[in-house]
């Protein structure tokens, strides 16, 4: 957007360059209007234009037509001017903006006139006065076809044609009404050039005082100016500033502040043109007599239709023809006015290519120029790079807010920049993740030293919330003498910092070599989802007291091409990405589906098969509806499986959603399993939002019962519990049968454990389950 804004105004720059250059040229007023018949509809929305003259004695107007349709003979069409739009343009001595149709048109004693215009679709239209020596001598007047185009913007820059125009006429009127005037219109011709001298360096103004120098050096030179003072202006203090001044040729800066008062100043600021010292109060003139300026003038310079700086010019000589300056100073602080627009609009546009907006440090784009420049530099010189991730940032953004979340940042970046000191180069690379470029490779800087991932705590509210950190460290070029190189090892230092009590890492070989077997593991993993190689093994679940199966729960196993089957714990590291752990229970699935369906085909009766799934799964709208499309496929019902899930669900950031899905698949009919209970955080209150049909008590809690007093008291109170919600519960590592004699006495429904048998292949569930049906399980029975 501010790219666009910037070209824009550029473009009226250049295009406003064209047409002071144009217009300096023109020799004759016939010269002048074709010029603005060729150049008016380029700077402003305009399907129709003229220019009325007033009559000596100030009663008629004649109009001529520029361009568009006819409204009046080209020639021109005398007027009364108190029955026209342009003749109240004139009587009001400013711009005049009137829409058709008006609610006043039928009190307005111009409404014939306009009539003739609204026959022709115009809709609105503006007029502005032409001077000459200060004298109103008509107006230049356009139409449009289309509504509220004439904005202040629009009028600001017809009011600048206008003069630009008037100071033409003028000289034309001069050329033509007094030969010996060849002087005065020399000097105006002149100062026109100036103008457009400037116009076109202004263009490639990159700052303030840049601005200020190049108005120096193109304008205040050639008019004699001795003295040139640059102000802003305070309305809410109400105060001046000077804040640059010219000695000699050369601009120096200062600072010098004084209120508004009654002062020439402030006349500028109410009046909203340029003013001659010394046509105001001997205080004034006095007070710049004393410093040898006889003449001076201050110009204003707006910002949003505002005067917001003032530029003050001093002569020591009155300069010849000084009443003409009045059109070149306005057209000057207009200039001015529309290159600092253009200034800072390139610095908003540069500082968003380098800063970040929210935390107001570094962005990714400028750490990334910064790491380049320190390792292309030559010599190089040794730095640590230090990547630095909040911890649990996403659960304290979802929990608190996104205006918390937004706090805790700008409180981040203000604690680095106070551990790392002002020389450290601190960026935000994006979310909650920053970089620090120091010198942090001697034991007296090293950040393991200095820094202290407890001491940040933010208040929300009423609330203290602590915020810790995770740090990887990486030092060039003693291990990277790359980018990409110093970049991955303080990444896989900070990887490692996540697991580590002291939350903080330096990059060693052994991360490395970890983080090569683990991007194998992921690679092959990929292969094998691929090529069918990730198979369910089940694990039986025994009814206590009938000893017959129960159900099956469905376990993952990577029949690998060298290593033969593999568990979960050598290939941990792909629970770790979501996109390949999501994947699993969509694989295992479709197996389970096909399996189930062969053994009902051969009339094995397994009751029922659960697979754990992942948080992902379940946040994956399709997931539910490929449960239910494979069970129906495969000639099943959602009552043959049950979704098994880890307490830590409720954690959750988007546990609404999810106890939707599986209130949703409850009610189709499948059985909902929580695995490894008393382990995670929940409490007992999540029962009644969770759609439980089964609990598992983690076999933490089942090995410990027998030999641990609190352990067997809070196993047989779960159990107790549970049997008065209606809410069954297995045992989860059975592995005796004095384990499995305890449970039983305590009325836990069911069994699962290495007593009753290890997860088996698909092919060897049948021949289990003829046996257990058949051995009235001799082996199992306390």
């Amino acid at each position: 957007m501010k790219s666009k804004q910037n070209f824009a105004i550029n473009k009226r720059l250049n295009l406003m360059n064209a047409f002071v250059s144009e217009i300096n040229k023109c020799e004759t007023k016939q010269q002048v209007y074709e010029n603005l018949t060729r150049q008016l509809p380029i700077l402003i929305t305009a399907d129709h234009a003229s220019v009325s003259i007033v009559d000596n004695a100030f009663k008629n107007l004649d109009r001529l037509a520029l361009f568009g349709k006819k409204v009046f003979p080209s020639k021109g069409q005398t007027i009364e001017i108190n029955k026209t739009s342009d003749g109240f343009s004139l009587l009001k001595k400013g711009t005049f903006v009137i829409n058709h149709p008006n609610a006043k048109c039928a009190n307005c004693s111009a409404r014939t006139d306009c009539e003739s215009f609204r026959k022709l679709g115009h809709v609105t239209g503006m007029s502005t006065p032409l001077y000459i020596k200060g004298q109103a001598i008509g107006t230049i007047n356009v139409a449009s076809y289309t509504k509220n185009v004439y904005t202040k913007n629009v009028r600001k820059l017809f009011e600048t044609i206008a003069l630009l125009v008037s100071a033409c006429l003028e000289k034309i009127h001069f050329i033509k009404s007094i030969g010996s005037s060849q002087n005065r219109i020399s000097i105006h011709a002149q100062r026109l050039k100036l103008l457009t001298n400037v116009s076109l360096n202004l263009a490639h103004a990159t700052s303030e005082k840049n601005l200020l120098q190049i108005v120096c050096d193109c304008f205040a030179v050639d008019i004699s100016a001795e003295k040139l003072n640059y102000i802003l202006v305070d309305r809410k203090s109400q105060q001046f500033t000077m804040t640059h001044s010219l000695f000699g040729k050369k601009l120096m800066p200062i600072n010098k502040t004084f209120p508004m008062g009654e002062s020439i100043l402030t006349k500028v600021l109410e009046t909203g043109k340029p003013q001659s010292y010394n046509d105001f109060g001997d205080i004034e003139a006095n007070e710049m007599r004393k410093q040898g300026i006889n003449h001076a003038w201050s110009i204003p310079i707006f910002k949003n239709n505002e005067v917001f700086r003032l530029l003050n010019l001093g002569m020591t000589k009155e300069p010849l023809f000084k009443e003409d300056l009045l059109d070149i100073f306005t057209i000057l602080g207009s200039l001015i006015g529309t290159a600092l627009e253009g200034i800072r609009a390139n610095k908003d546009i540069s500082y968003r290519a380098k800063y970040d907006l929210l935390t107001g440090v570094h962005n990714r784009h400028s750490f990334q120029e910064k790491i380049t420049g320190l390792i292309d530099k030559k010599p190089t010189k040794p730095f640590s790079l230090l990547i630095i991730d909040l911890d649990k940032f996403k659960q304290l953004n979802d929990f608190h807010g996104h205006l918390f979340g937004d706090k805790v940042l700008t409180k981040a970046v203000k604690h680095f920049q106070t551990i790392f000191g002002k020389k450290s180069f601190v960026a935000r690379l994006g979310g909650d993740e920053f970089a620090v470029i120091g010198d942090f490779s001697s034991p007296t800087s090293n950040p393991l030293n200095k820094i202290d991932l407890k001491s940040l705590t933010i208040k929300d509210g009423k609330r203290s919330v602590p915020v810790g950190f995770s740090v990887g460290v990486a030092h060039f070029p003693r291990q990277a003498q790359s980018k990409s190189k110093l970049m991955r090892n303080a990444d896989l230092a900070l990887y490692a910092a996540k697991t580590s009590p002291s939350k903080i890492k330096v990059f060693n070989r052994a991360m490395a070599s970890q983080y090569t077997q683990t991007f194998y593991v992921l690679h092959d993993f990929k292969d094998a989802l691929l090529k069918k190689n990730i198979i369910p093994f089940y694990q039986p679940i025994i009814d206590l007291k009938t000893h017959k199966l129960h159900a099956l729960e469905a376990l993952v196993r990577w029949d690998h091409k060298n290593h033969g089957i593999l568990s979960p714990a050598d290939f941990s590291a792909v629970f770790e990405a979501p996109e390949l752990c999501g994947q699993i229970a969509y694989v295992l699935h479709r197996r389970i589906c096909k399996d189930m369906a062969q053994w009902k085909k051969n009339g094995i009766n397994f009751n029922q098969v659960g697979l754990n799934v992942e948080p992902v799964n379940l946040m994956d709208a399709a997931f539910p509806l490929h449960l239910i499309g494979e069970l129906h496929k495969n000639g099943l019902k959602p009552k043959d499986f049950a979704i098994e899930i880890t307490e830590n669900f409720v954690l959750n950031s988007q546990n609404k959603h999810l106890f939707k899905t599986l209130n949703g698949l409850r009610l189709a009919g499948m059985s909902i399993v929580l695995d490894d209970y008393g382990t995670g955080f929940s409490s007992i209150s999540h029962l009644q939002e969770l759609p439980v049909t089964t609990i598992k008590l983690d076999k933490s809690y089942v090995s410990k019962s027998l030999n641990n007093e609190k352990a067997f008291h809070i196993v047989s109170s779960i159990i107790s519990l549970m049997k008065k919600l209606n809410i069954k519960t297995v045992a989860e590592g059975i592995e005796t049968k004095n384990t499995k004699k305890q449970f039983t006495e305590w009325g836990c429904d069911y069994g699962q454990g290495f007593l009753f048998s290890k997860p088996l292949p698909a092919h060897k569930i049948p021949a289990f389950i003829d046996k257990l049906n058949n051995d009235k399980c001799r082996i199992i029975a306390a």
